[in-house]
């Protein structure tokens, strides 16, 4: 067989996050590249997604796979923690492609290997990592960005995976390099578009740089709306921790259709009888991010010193 008969070799991508290294199809950006031998395989492939109507976003999940099928964009399948299959829809972009594989399906993968995974990111301080989680539209990510711009180094935005280690206790690890912003956020910043920033549906990716990775978890921060004008924060009892721990699990029914919950349960329960937990309620019509970016970095600090 001559030069011209043999078949393109297939370029494959490697990257390292959530302190796992990946081998994919295709150029991931937001992570970091990585020669290590992978862990988990990224491939195009076909997806079998039971779906109602077309137009709706469908899941399935059992033991060992979880599948997710977004219309015009893609479906996806974890499988057993070593495996991410992508059906990239015709005319879908890379990009959003990527953003979706990094929410759920990420999370799912993360579960099925073992790890505690909150709905939150993080930033590391000169000796450990605090973690700030809480619902949808608390201002995570924007204190995230806030701290980051106060010289905190990004650790991960929206999955925070934690490695309960018996020697070391629990473990965040790096996720992506990215802050998902929204428009009002990005102002607040200032910041310019740049190869820093980049538009993704309806949220912008600000990509910091992320800290070294593993980082011990000294504390965990949960965003709350409050009934008060001014921002304040409450040290949760242990009983308490291990409630707001199950309550902030990322994807918590992906994990009991997962048929992991028992497993869950145990890794919240060491996570919270080791790590301290305080929750900072935000008064909800009022802008407190500066008054709750105070308070988280005063965490940081004493915590991480």
């Amino acid at each position: 067989m001559t030069g011209l008969d043999s078949p393109a070799p297939i370029q494959r991508y490697g990257y390292e996050a959530f302190g796992l290294a990946f081998r994919s199809d295709f150029p991931i950006a937001g992570l970091r590249e990585s020669q290590a031998a992978p862990q988990v395989i990224i491939q195009a492939g076909p997806v079998d997604v039971a779906l109602g109507k077309s137009s709706e976003i469908a899941s399935e999940a059992g033991f060992g796979y979880y599948k997710l099928s977004v219309p015009d964009v893609a479906r996806y399948a974890a499988i057993d923690g070593r495996q991410i299959i992508v059906q990239v829809e015709p005319g879908a972009r890379l990009n959003q492609v990527r953003q979706l594989m990094f929410g759920s399906v990420f999370s799912a993968l993360l579960h099925q290997r073992g790890r505690l995974v909150l709905h939150g990111g993080g930033v590391a301080g000169e000796n450990g990592a605090v973690i700030i989680a809480g619902h949808s539209g608390r201002g995570k990510s924007t204190v995230l960005a806030a701290l980051v711009r106060r010289n905190r180094m990004l650790m991960c935005d929206d999955v925070a995976t934690v490695e309960v280690d018996d020697e070391h206790g629990p473990l965040l690890h790096a996720g992506p390099s990215q802050i998902m912003l929204a428009a009002d956020s990005v102002t607040r910043f200032e910041l310019a578009p740049s190869a820093d920033l980049e538009q993704i549906f309806d949220k912008y990716a600000y990509r910091p740089r992320v800290a070294a990775s593993p980082q011990r978890v000294k504390h965990i921060v949960i965003l709350e709306y409050g009934r008060e004008l001014t921002a304040s924060s409450r040290l949760l009892s242990p009983a308490e921790a291990f409630v707001v721990i199950r309550t902030f699990t990322r994807n918590r029914g992906i994990v009991e259709r997962l048929q992991l919950r028992e497993r869950n349960v145990r890794l919240a329960a060491a996570v919270a009888n080791t790590v301290p937990v305080t929750v900072i309620q935000r008064p909800p019509e009022v802008d407190s991010v500066a008054a709750v970016v105070d308070i988280v970095d005063a965490i940081v600090r004493a915590s991480t010193a």
